[in-house]
């Protein structure tokens, strides 16, 4: 069981309250382990959100998991 902030529980808690879901807007592969990705959602109290980060993956029993994210720009 994974723990932390990008634990699959915190994740659902944080997205399941958008009022938009999440939208990738653009995904560029930087490396084998990072993508550089454009994404906008509606926050819970309606704010809409456009923004970039670099997401760092690792492999782990067979499954490509979200190591860390790093916002750019934007929420």
């Amino acid at each position: 069981i994974y723990e932390g902030p990008l634990s699959a529980g915190e994740l659902t808690r944080f997205y399941s309250a958008l009022r938009a879901p999440l939208r990738l807007t653009r995904i560029d592969p930087i490396n084998d382990d990072t993508v550089f990705v454009g994404y906008q959602f509606v926050s819970a109290d309606n704010r809409l959100c456009t923004g970039t980060a670099r997401v760092e993956t690792i492999q782990r029993d067979g499954e490509t998991l979200v190591q860390g994210i790093r916002a750019l720009n934007g929420c």
